[in-house]
C-alpha cells in the first residue's frame, strides 16, 4: 500500500504552514495565505502529476516572474499527519530560499549563496548569479543510518548541466528529489522553473544508485533559485574556472 493519499486537503495545508509561522504576521485570505512581511502569497491546491497524489504549493511576489510551484508529498496514516509533512516539505527549504531572495538579509540564514556564472556560447557574454541554495532536506526510515551530506551533494553534480538553462541571464530556480525503497531503481525529480527536466533528473538517477541501495527508505530534496547579479560581483576565481 502506498504511504501516499489523496486526501490529503489543501487548506490543511494553509493551516499548518500558517501555524508554523505564527511568529510571522500571517493573513489567511480564503484559499490563499499573506506572509505580510515579505508580501508573499501562498496557495494550494492538488498536484496530479508528481505520483500518487501530493500538495501542490504556489508561492507568488512581485520580484517573481511566475509563480514558484512546489510539489510536496502529503503521506501519513491520518489526515493532519498528511497536511504536516506537505507543508514541511515546502517550510523547510524552499521558504528559507524564497525569504533569503526576498529580503537579502547582511548573513545568510539557513541557506547557503554560491557566486554562479555562465557563458553564453554564442555570444561569450557572461551571466552572473547568486545561487542561494538551501539545505538538503531528508526523509528516512528509522532502518536508515544518518548521512552526513555538504550542501552540495545533490545540487554539485548539476551545476555544470544547469549552466545551458541560466544564458538569458533571469531568475530561475530548482527543486531536486532523490530517493530510494530498499533494492528498487531510485525515484527523483527534478524540475526547472516549474517544469520537469529530464536531463537533470538523469544526473539524479545516477548520483542515487552511485549511492548504493538503503535497509528501507531514503529521500532527499533541495532548492535552489538562482538570482541575476551584475558580473562585477562575481570573484574572478569563479570565472577563471570557467572551461574555455
Amino acid at each position: 500500500m502506498s504511504i501516499y493519499n489523496r486526501s490529503v486537503r489543501p487548506e490543511q495545508v494553509l493551516d499548518v504552514i500558517a501555524e508554523r509561522l505564527r511568529e510571522w504576521p500571517v493573513d489567511r485570505q480564503g484559499a490563499a495565505l499573506l506572509i505580510e512581511n515579505l508580501n508573499l502569497h501562498v496557495t494550494c491546491g492538488i498536484g496530479e502529476t508528481c505520483g500518487d497524489g501530493c500538495a501542490l504549493v504556489s508561492a507568488s511576489h512581485p520580484s517573481l516572474p511566475r509563480s514558484h510551484e512546489q510539489h510536496c508529498a502529503g503521506w501519513g496514516d491520518d489526515e493532519r499527519s498528511r497536511a504536516e509533512h506537505a507543508a514541511d516539505a515546502w517550510l523547510e527549504g524552499t521558504f528559507e530560499v524564497l525569504h533569503d531572495f526576498i529580503c537579502e538579509p547582511k548573513e545568510a540564514q539557513g541557506v547557503e549563496r554560491w557566486p554562479f556564472v555562465v557563458r553564453d556560447e554564442e555570444s561569450r557574454a557572461l551571466k552572473g548569479f547568486r545561487a542561494i541554495v538551501g539545505p538538503i532536506e531528508v526523509v528516512r526510515s528509522e532502518d536508515v543510518p544518518v548521512r552526513i551530506l555538504r550542501s552540495s551533494a545533490l545540487f554539485g553534480p548539476l551545476v555544470g548541466p544547469v549552466g545551458g538553462l541560466l544564458v538569458d541571464g533571469g531568475l530561475h530556480w530548482l527543486r531536486l528529489f532523490a530517493g530510494q525503497l530498499q533494492d528498487d531503481a531510485p525515484a527523483v525529480d527534478c524540475w526547472f522553473d516549474n517544469v520537469e527536466w529530464p536531463g537533470g533528473a538523469e544526473v539524479l538517477a545516477k548520483l542515487r544508485a552511485d549511492w548504493g541501495p538503503v535497509p528501507g527508505y531514503e529521500g532527499l530534496r533541495q532548492s535552489v533559485l538562482f538570482k541575476p547579479v551584475p558580473i562585477e560581483q562575481i570573484p574572478a576565481s569563479t570565472i577563471a574556472a570557467l572551461p574555455k
